[in-house]
This record gives C-alpha cells, sequence and structure tokens, in this order.
C-alpha cells in the first residue's frame, strides 16, 4: 500500500508556483502507482476530506483585502480542504484537532 502522507508530503503553499510544484510532484507519483494502491489513495483522500467536513470550518469567512467578509461558498470549502491537506500531515492534523489556522486556506486565492 502506498503511505498518503508521503505522497501528499509538505507544501507550504504560499503562491501559485509552490502550489503547481507540489501537484506536479504529486501527479507523478501518482502516475506511477498500480491501480489497488492508486485506488487506496483516493479512499483515504476522500476519508480526509470528510474528516475536515466540519461546519466550524465551513463557517470560516473568506476576508478580502478590503476587509469585507463573505462565506464561503459550497466550493471554496471544498478548495480549502483541498488546500489544507495539499500543506502535509502535521497543518491537517492540527487544524483537525483545533480549527485554528484554517482560515489561511480560505483567503481569497489560497487553493
Amino acid at each position: 500500500m502506498t503511505d498518503f502522507w508521503k505522497v501528499i508530503g509538505s507544501s507550504s503553499v504560499q503562491d501559485e508556483s509552490e502550489i503547481d510544484s507540489a501537484l506536479e510532484r504529486i501527479s507523478a507519483e501518482l502516475s506511477a502507482l498500480a491501480p489497488d494502491a492508486l485506488t487506496h489513495f483516493v479512499e483515504r483522500l476522500r476519508e480526509s476530506l470528510y474528516r475536515i467536513d466540519r461546519r466550524d470550518l465551513a463557517e470560516v469567512p473568506m476576508v478580502l483585502a478590503n476587509g469585507l467578509k463573505l462565506p464561503q461558498t459550497s466550493d471554496h470549502f471544498l478548495y480549502a480542504r483541498c488546500a489544507c491537506i495539499l500543506a502535509g500531515e502535521r497543518v491537517y492534523g492540527d487544524i483537525l484537532s483545533s480549527g485554528v489556522g484554517f482560515e489561511r486556506f480560505v483567503a481569497p486565492f489560497g487553493q
């Protein structure tokens, strides 16, 4: 079996180039997996997304540069959860246990 968090790795997900680089690396690793290992990875991703599908995180507002606060859309919340997972096991675990720090993934264009 493939180690989910080893494939995900960790990323500071601070800008578009770092995100693109992390996604390219993950894509290359996933393309080399056997079908059963890829299925296992997808299941772990689904579980990880489900575990942080929480109301307290969904209610974190998106704050625009001018200070205007907007609610997340369902798509935005999905992208924020994906970005949180992309940040790696430690960040994901910290947010899962405390909810603190999720706002960085909700920031406009932060995903």
